[in-house]
């Protein structure tokens, strides 16, 4: 409470004027920079429009982190944008931004805007046209978050900061910009946001951001599904995942994502695989390492799909008819909440059925496994599985071995293990 009434007296203080954090302060080393994030706002400088690195690449520069991406704001419009850079395309409807193409890096340019009194809204608040331009300052209040709303000016290495958003960064603390009420109705994905960058921070959300959170959590509904399912995996892939879902789930947003996160958190199995899963993406994010949404996913429902194939096994006792209906089960019910894309529902079922391939250790089967293009990540989940005792560590082994020898071997290998099955097959019938 105090701190709130600090930070209010502060922005009171600052009367919409910003505070500007020199090099020594805010401690951003300019190397840490895209090359061509600075080179396109170099080259906006030369045509006659201001142009900062603004957002999420602040907030981690500051933070220490390396961002993902770098964004531009600009008081150029698009369509000047677009014919200043040979390799930029005008993107979206609602909120036209810019997209200027470099070899391996797409520089996002907005520019500045504005809050006009005749904005088209639906029915339910959410900002439906986002085109009006305005000035840096009108620009700073239309940003959702304090710590998203700073400006980098890579010539004089200075921030611009308009609401205080360097103090909730090193308070790491969470606000709106804003009355909570109206911004959550404008835009819902910011109650899952707020959220997310409160974990990815490891701070908290402020008192007046957090109060609306259970009173307008419904909007969410009202997000398009593909705005939703982007939402989802940047919540999987924020360097604190974990958290981030424990927290969704305290706040009773787990229903509009992952109905089955409720039945995973509940039991201690499930809970530690979720955990080890979850901890490897956040070091392969720590080392800018690619992560596949399919696997994400598939690991975040397995606890489900065991429930399921359990319950069909003790009906059919046949592996892969189990698994292959427990896959389908889990996948409706999922979709009921959230669309996912053909091509991720279809490794995930992939990578599914190939775990009961890893547990038998057939000659053919196991040969035929190499040439499927999914065997990867299937046999990575097989290691997760055993790191969280999911799965036989013994056996997990023996496929790390035998992917480490040559064909011949390969073969011995396998000739040992039907040999040691037969015999305990002639035990058994003895």
């Amino acid at each position: 409470m105090f701190n709130q009434i600090i930070k209010k007296l502060r922005i009171l203080f600052m009367k919409g004027k910003p505070s500007y954090i020199y090099k020594n302060k805010h401690g951003i080393n300019k190397l840490n920079i895209s090359e061509n994030a600075i080179r396109v706002c170099e080259t906006l400088n030369k045509n006659g429009f201001e142009a900062y690195i603004v957002g999420g690449a602040i907030r981690d520069l500051i933070l220490g982190l390396k961002p993902k991406d770098f964004d531009i704001a600009t008081n150029a419009t698009p369509e000047q944008i677009k014919h200043i850079f040979k390799r930029a395309r005008i993107i979206g409807k609602r909120f036209r931004l810019v997209h200027v193409i470099f070899y391996k890096e797409i520089i996002e340019i907005s520019t500045f805007r504005s809050s006009p009194i005749d904005i088209k809204q639906d029915e339910f608040g959410r900002i439906l046209t986002d085109n009006y331009f305005g000035s840096q300052s009108e620009d700073s209040n239309r940003r959702d978050f304090t710590i998203n709303s700073l400006y980098y000016d890579a010539n004089s290495e200075i921030i611009i900061d308009y609401h205080d958003g360097v103090y909730d960064l090193k308070k790491k603390q969470v606000n709106l910009i804003g009355e909570a009420s109206i911004r959550y109705r404008e835009d819902p994905v910011r109650i899952l946001r707020a959220i997310r960058f409160a974990s990815k921070i490891n701070g908290s959300i402020s008192p007046d951001t957090l109060k609306y959170i259970e009173k307008q959590k419904e909007l969410i509904a009202n997000i398009p599904q593909a705005r939703l399912f982007d939402e989802l995996i940047k919540i999987l892939t924020c360097g604190n995942a974990l958290k981030c879902l424990l927290e969704i789930k305290s706040n009773n947003l787990h229903t509009f994502l992952i109905p089955t996160l409720e039945e995973t958190l509940k039991k201690t199995d499930s809970m530690n695989f979720l955990k080890i899963s979850l901890d490897e993406t956040d070091q392969r994010i720590l080392n800018s390492k690619s992560v596949s949404s399919s696997f994400l996913l598939a690991a975040i429902l397995w606890p489900q799909v065991q429930i399921e194939y359990q319950k069909n096994y003790k009906k059919n006792k046949n592996i892969y008819i189990s698994m292959t209906s427990a896959s389908d089960t889990v996948i409706e019910d999922q979709l009921k909440v959230l669309s996912i894309h053909k091509k991720i529902i279809s490794d995930m079922k992939t990578i599914w059925l190939m775990q009961t391939k890893f547990e038998t250790r057939k000659n053919k089967t196991s040969f035929r496994l190499l040439q499927n293009p999914k065997f990867k990540a299937a046999y990575d989940f097989v290691l997760l599985r055993a790191k969280s005792n999911d799965f036989d560590k013994v056996v997990a082994q023996w496929w790390t071995n035998w992917l480490e020898s040559d064909d011949k071997e390969k073969e011995n290998m396998l000739k040992t293990i039907n040999k040691t099955k037969n015999k305990k097959q002639e035990h058994k019938c003895d």
